[in-house]
């Protein structure tokens, strides 16, 4: 299921002439089998990764997603430094909301919002460890969000209330 939204994510930046990147460390899946799953969801990988705007990165699970950011911000070159970054991680394992939200914070830190757009999935098996005020928390605090199940799909789209 997460390599879908993951496909759908990267099939929008594509058409956008962005450079996509995959992070990934403690999935069960290697790069291959992530490339396999997102052609099968429609995404032309291996064309991406010959024009050099898509690439798997394996980011060490004890580094902090800042740092495995920061090193690939580091790596881009020429043209790749130019467009915008839409980079796509997982939070595969069970881990508290305070802690994703810090890690998003220093996301943020590492460049121009403008130029990065970051799609973060939580499996549901750590959301329902939440009680109902943290999941509130964490949809009311993100731009959008998306809820998938084997049964439905909602989409969210938070913004500021109107000043009046």
């Amino acid at each position: 299921m997460l390599h879908r939204i993951d496909a759908a994510f990267f099939q929008m930046a594509e058409v956008r002439g962005s450079v996509l990147v995959k992070f990934y460390a403690g999935e069960p899946n290697s790069a291959n089998e992530l490339r396999v799953a997102f052609t099968r969801g429609g995404l032309e990988v291996a064309e991406l990764e010959d024009e050099g705007r898509f690439r798997f990165y394996r980011n060490d699970p004890s580094d902090a997603r800042s740092e495995s950011l920061r090193r690939f911000f580091a790596e881009l070159t020429g043209e790749g430094r130019a467009r915008t970054v839409y980079a796509a991680f997982d939070w595969m394992e069970n881990v508290p909301l305070e802690t994703i939200r810090e890690h998003q914070a220093a996301l943020l830190q590492i460049v121009e919002p403008s130029n990065l757009v970051i799609k973060i999935s939580i499996l549901s098996k750590v959301v329902d460890g939440w009680d109902a005020a943290t999941q509130r928390l964490a949809q009311y605090q993100h731009r959008g969000t998306i809820w998938l199940s084997d049964e439905r799909l909602s989409l969210t789209r938070t913004t500021p209330t109107p000043k009046i």
